[in-house]
């Protein structure tokens, strides 16, 4: 009877040790599910902070290119007007040099 008493003993520190290990790993497994869960959200927040990141950049890229494309049409504008006012001014110069001839010959 000593015996049989030991085993039942025996079983239920067993039992016992088994449902502490059990307790144990289900609050790991309810601190994992935590910990995922807050990853899960940081990854959205993330996912949405580099959403936003990107709008801006194509915004930014888009005001880019429109302000590339208004300087080249005011260096294409620049260059017209250079290329008059240097024809205004050569005419300019024959201008004088004709009156001065015309003043020498008169």
């Amino acid at each position: 009877q000593a015996v049989e008493l030991r085993r039942v003993h025996q079983q239920s520190l067993q039992a016992s040790e088994d449902c502490h290990s059990g307790h144990r790993l289900r609050a790991e497994l309810n601190d994992a599910r935590q910990e995922a869960a807050a990853f899960a959200a940081s990854g959205r927040r993330l996912e949405s902070e580099l959403d936003g990141s990107m709008a801006a950049r194509q915004e930014a890229q888009r005001r880019l290119h429109a302000a590339e494309a208004h300087i080249d049409d005011l260096q294409s504008r620049c260059d017209a007007s250079s290329s008059s006012l240097r024809m205004a001014q050569a005419q300019g110069e024959a201008a004088q040099r004709d009156l001065w001839q015309a003043r020498q010959h008169a």
